[in-house]
């Protein structure tokens, strides 16, 4: 039989229920990004062109390390300006344990496309951890606190 974290990376993206991913346009101002971010509880928003093509994704890290928030003015910033361009995406018929390949090295969210390239939906790091803990609550509820130290004994000894 397979392990759980074999059946979870061999999982494709297309299997998960991800949230509809936050969409904006290279105009848009940085308050009307992050009130949508913060509406819908997602850490990033994709930014599309006017047809649909994925050309950036801009992140609360892009907010954090990118905008200059000494001024006063950085609300009317357009995104395109402090965005990530050309952001790595995983293909819907991709795993999830080609995602976090991809995602390994500090990355926390990643647009999903499908063969066209037309975005389908955004994975983030907390989608998969949720994706695990719901399929497998006794596997997750049981890992150590740090993966460093194992527990061998039923008290952790």
């Amino acid at each position: 039989t397979m392990r759980a974290l074999d059946v979870i990376a061999l999982t494709r993206l297309v299997e998960m229920d991800l949230p509809p991913p936050v969409r904006v346009t290279a105009g848009t101002v940085l308050g009307e990004v992050v009130q949508a971010m913060r509406q819908a509880r997602s850490g990033a928003a994709l930014v599309e062109t006017g047809d649909g093509r994925l050309i950036g994704i801009f992140t609360e890290n892009d907010l954090m390390m990118r905008v200059r928030h000494d001024d006063p003015r950085w609300r009317e910033c357009p995104v395109a300006e402090v965005m990530t361009a050309d952001p790595v995406v995983a293909t819907a018929d991709g795993t999830i344990g080609d995602a976090l390949r991809s995602m390994a090295g500090g990355r926390r969210h990643m647009p999903v496309v499908d063969t066209t390239g037309r975005v389908l939906a955004l994975v983030s790091i907390r989608e998969i951890l949720q994706h695990f803990a719901e399929r497998f609550p006794k596997e997750f509820l049981n890992l150590p606190p740090d993966a460093r130290h194992e527990a061998y004994g039923a008290w952790g000894g």
